[in-house]
C-alpha cells in the first residue's frame, strides 16, 4: 500500500499475517529507493490501508483481523505522521455488527473482510472522510474455519460504521 505527503512515498505491508513494516522513499526517487524497512505496528490479519484523515491532521491505517472462531472484521488505528507511532484506536471499528445497513436490507455477511474507504480524491495522498466514512469491503456469511479458502464464495459490499 503505498501513500504519499509532500516530500515522500511510504509503503506499507504485513508480514506473517501479523506485523506491518514500512518503508520510504523521496517522492522525486519513486518507485525506486525504499529501504530500512521498520515495523510499526500488530497484530493484524492482513489488508492494511492507509489514509490521510480529512480535516484532522492524522493519518487512519484500517487493519483486518480475525476472530478466534474465524471470522473477518476491521480495526482502526492513528498516527500524527505517516512513520507512527501508530496507535490503535479502535479494534472493532468494523465489524458486521456495528456498521449500518441500508433500510429495507437485510445484514447480508458475518464477515467484513479487504475493505477500503471511498475516498474524497484520486491522488497519491489518499484523503478520506472520516465524517462520511464509507467501506467497500468483501463479505460472505459464516466462519472459515475448516473451510479451504478456495472454497470461500465472497461478494461486494459497501457499509458505514455506526459512530460511537
Amino acid at each position: 500500500w503505498v501513500i504519499c505527503d509532500e516530500t515522500s512515498a511510504f509503503l506499507f505491508y504485513t508480514r506473517n499475517h501479523r506485523d506491518v513494516y514500512i518503508q520510504t522513499t523521496p517522492i522525486e526517487d519513486f518507485p525506486e529507493g525504499f529501504s530500512n524497512p521498520r515495523k510499526v505496528f500488530a497484530p493484524v490479519h492482513e489488508a492494511v490501508h492507509v489514509y490521510k484523515a480529512a480535516g484532522h491532521g492524522a493519518y487512519h491505517m484500517l487493519y483486518e483481523t480475525r476472530t478466534n472462531d474465524g471470522f473477518r472484521k476491521f480495526g482502526l488505528a492513528s498516527a500524527s505522521r505517516l512513520e507512527g507511532p501508530w496507535r490503535n484506536r479502535e479494534p472493532d471499528y468494523a465489524t458486521s455488527e456495528n456498521c449500518n445497513w441500508p433500510e429495507e436490507t437485510d445484514p447480508w455477511t458475518g464477515n467484513v473482510s479487504h475493505g477500503e474507504f471511498l475516498r474524497t480524491g484520486h491522488d497519491q495522498c489518499l484523503e478520506y472522510d472520516p465524517a462520511n466514512t464509507r467501506l467497500l469491503i468483501q463479505g460472505r456469511q459464516g466462519s472459515e474455519v475448516g473451510v479451504p479458502y478456495r472454497s470461500l464464495t465472497w461478494s461486494l459490499g459497501l457499509l458505514s460504521p455506526v459512530s460511537r
